[in-house]
């Protein structure tokens, strides 16, 4: 991976995966810490509502081996995706009772839904420079929407609906202009490569349930001081995970191309991978005292304590996508629903023992990221027996 490729493919990651931080900093910034902390609950509910069809469609584009195929799973996916968001939300949104309502949950999960197919499509084709163009077009506009409604006198909900239903207008425009150029697209059989997306899906609602019912259960536990750092942690956390994770719409398509046995050297992966997490972690901790005092919150030693829990497990998560884009290039989805119900199950078996502390909920993600890496370190080891390789 060439230099300016590396640096295209990182900057498109970071404005992708960045408007959940974005969001926060904007609603500490305007209405303070209790709205902020419901606000991260909020996205992280809107997340598991779009995290089916979003890991259900984009995978199978990516391992595409033409454009024109990429194109009609994407057009096919968004068809079956949007009402499947909607229904999604109108079922959480009475279960949050929070800022917003289900006109946030549904614009900000269908947005993020469409934009990731169409970075998806500029990935599958290896165009990292208009990639990096559309998540700027789209980031840009949703914030100055936000921003707008704000000085024009909107309260919380107004301002988080205004930025989510302008980022998904604008994601639903550059796809439109994404599908305008496309070659003549095939019909392949409705039912091809189904099996494949429902493993897929599950893989990603599994994991994001996880997440959002460990925030329900910070948010219930008693401690409000703990909730904003809870919540902190996992803004943060989506930023070292999801930069190295979106690091395989880049390696996906490469591996594919070149064949399986590329996929086993999963080795420097992990490597690449840990260089990224690592400093983030250590900026990030070291960081955090200013992050509190910008939430008004005490740098206590036990809230700082809950945010480095939550950033370590960060750490092993973007290890572990390394692990998950090896089998996807291999197309082993079902181990990878597999590995995130163990997952859940253990996060839930941890929090049953004790979860009515936020530090021990901070915890609990930590230890079940661990058992992850575990499980995926063995299931590449199985899909590829040559264990020089993996070594």
């Amino acid at each position: 991976m060439s230099l300016r490729s590396s640096a295209l493919v990182l900057a498109a990651a970071l404005l992708t995966r960045a408007m959940p931080l974005a969001i926060g900093v904007l609603v500490a910034t305007f209405f303070g810490p209790s709205d902020y902390a419901d606000t991260v609950l909020m996205i992280t509910a809107a997340n598991l509502c779009g995290s089916l069809p979003m890991l259900a469609v984009t995978p199978l584009i990516l391992r595409s081996p033409d454009d024109a195929l990429a194109t009609w799973l994407a057009r096919r996916g968004v068809a079956l995706g949007l009402p499947l968001i909607l229904v999604a939300a109108l079922l959480v949104s009475p279960v949050l009772n929070l800022v917003g309502n289900w006109v946030f949950l549904f614009c900000y999960s269908a947005a993020v839904f469409v934009f990731g197919v169409a970075q998806t499509l500029h990935n599958q084709r290896l165009d990292n420079l208009r990639a990096l163009f559309h998540a700027t077009a789209v980031t840009a506009a949703a914030l100055f929407a936000a921003v707008a409604t704000y000085l024009a006198g909107g309260a919380v909900g107004l301002v988080v609906n205004a930025l989510a239903a302008t980022m998904l207008a604008a994601s639903l425009l550059s796809f439109a202009l994404i599908r305008a150029g496309a070659k003549p697209q095939p019909r392949p059989h409705f039912a091809s490569g189904a099996l494949n997306a429902l493993w897929s899906g599950l893989f990603s609602l599994l994991v994001i349930a996880g997440l959002f019912i460990s925030a329900s259960r910070a948010r219930h536990a008693g401690d409000p001081d703990g909730y904003v750092a809870f919540s902190l942690g996992l803004q943060v956390f989506s930023i070292v995970v999801f930069i190295p994770g979106a690091m395989s719409g880049y390696f996906i398509p490469k591996l594919v191309r070149a064949g399986a046995e590329t996929g086993a050297r999963v080795g420097p992966a992990v490597r690449a991978y840990l260089l990224l997490a690592v400093p983030a972690f250590c900026a990030a901790v070291a960081l955090s005292p200013l992050f509190f005092r910008y939430l008004e919150q005490p740098p206590q030693p036990r809230l700082i304590a809950i945010f480095a829990l939550i950033q370590f497990a960060a750490v092993l998560a973007a290890v572990n996508a390394a692990y998950n884009q090896v089998l996807v290039a291999s197309g082993r989805f079902a181990t990878l629903a597999k590995l995130s119900a163990g997952w859940l199950l253990t996060l839930v078996g941890v929090l049953w023992l004790r979860g009515d502390q936020t530090i021990w909920i901070a915890a609990a993600i930590a230890l079940a990221y661990a058992a992850l890496v575990f499980a995926s370190r063995h299931a590449c080891r199985s899909a590829w027996p040559r264990r020089k390789e993996l070594a």
